[in-house]
């Protein structure tokens, strides 16, 4: 359904190499952040996706423990597994924010080297957080950037508001609650559908 909504994209799409992507990261020109499906489903379970190079696809018929993910999704109650993604910042992508927002569909997110900052917010908080209208191209995301409204309050582990002070645009947004932590090399976050989160690398 077009909702007659007009905006900008938040992110541009540069097709390159895993070698380009690393050596333009260490000029730092610009603020890049490679993001790139690796499996997904098929039907017949899980496959790896179309672009891969035959390195990335010999790493996941080699080193990919189908049984051991099996158990883990069937401990947790996972259901079906939809895709596997990979996230990497490099050098140029300190500090790099995927503002707040919600995903339709349940993460596990793995850490494997550097850290991660994450906002969590309670899907019962989704009115004090102004999600964009039904339709519109970022209507996953919230209209507050936590940059500019969260105050030193919220300390990893703890909970605060949204923001430190009111405002006329966004006046619910003061009661909103969340939970601050940073994920580290070899810990795994879960993070169920429809929970807000901002991540910054």
């Amino acid at each position: 359904v077009d909702g007659g909504y007009h905006t900008e994209p938040l992110v541009r799409t540069v097709q390159m190499s895993i070698g380009d992507f690393f050596a333009q990261s260490a000029r730092r020109e610009a603020c890049l952040y490679l993001q790139h499906s690796l499996l997904q489903d098929t039907g017949a379970g899980a496959a790896p996706c179309a672009g891969l190079g035959d390195q990335m696809l010999q790493d996941i018929a080699g080193g990919l423990n189908r049984p051991l993910l099996d158990a883990c999704a069937a401990a947790g109650r996972f259901g079906t597994w939809v895709r596997c993604q990979l996230f990497v910042g490099a050098e140029a992508a300190a500090g790099a924010r995927s503002i707040l927002h919600f995903d339709q569909y349940d993460n596990l997110f793995v850490q494997i080297a550097g850290t991660k900052r994450f906002r969590i917010f309670d899907p019962v908080q989704s009115a004090s957080l102004y999600s964009y209208p039904v339709h519109h191209p970022l209507d996953t995301r919230s209209q507050i950037d936590l940059e500019e409204w969260a105050g030193p309050d919220i300390q990893p582990g703890g909970h605060a508001p949204a923001h430190a002070a009111g405002s006329a645009a966004f006046p619910r947004a003061g009661g909103a609650a969340g939970t601050e932590l940073l994920l580290k090399p070899g810990e795994v976050l879960f993070l169920p559908a429809y929970w807000w989160h901002e991540v910054t690398t």
